[in-house]
Order: C-alpha cells, then sequence, then structure tokens
C-alpha cells in the first residue's frame, strides 16, 4: 500500500508570523545586573488571588512580586 504525501512547495506567506518575528517584537531587555531565584511557599488560596490580579493587571506573577519587594526594600 503506497501513502500519498505531499509537500508544501512553496514557501511561507510574508504574513506568517514565525517564533522568531514574535519574540523579536516582545521588546525584550537583558537586565541591567544578575538575578537570583527566589522560592517561597504561600497557600493555594493567595496564590489564586495573586494569579487573578496579576491577569487583571496586565502582568505576571513574578512582575507583581517583584514589583511590591522593590517597594518594600528601596534601594538606598
Amino acid at each position: 500500500m503506497k501513502k500519498d504525501t505531499s509537500f508544501q512547495t512553496t514557501p511561507p506567506s510574508k504574513s506568517t508570523t514565525r517564533a522568531s518575528d514574535a519574540f523579536s517584537g516582545l521588546d525584550l531587555k537583558t537586565p541591567a545586573e544578575p538575578t537570583k531565584r527566589l522560592t517561597i511557599r504561600i497557600p493555594k488560596s493567595l496564590h489564586t488571588r495573586i494569579k487573578v490580579g496579576s491577569f487583571h493587571r496586565g502582568k505576571t506573577i513574578a512582575d507583581v512580586v517583584r514589583d511590591l519587594l522593590i517597594k518594600e526594600f528601596p534601594d538606598v
């Protein structure tokens, strides 16, 4: 039994977004200094509130927590 396999013979259109194009549009910046990972345990209910609040603000949980820590511990 022979399988009929077809291949696209024309290159993808210019309107097709490629992964590299998507990442280049994010305007990601290299941190000014090295970063460290912070891991904490919090109650599930608090995590849910943070996650929902972050979503409504259009931010990630990491951004919200980072902003709170910067406010609590300002650079002197």
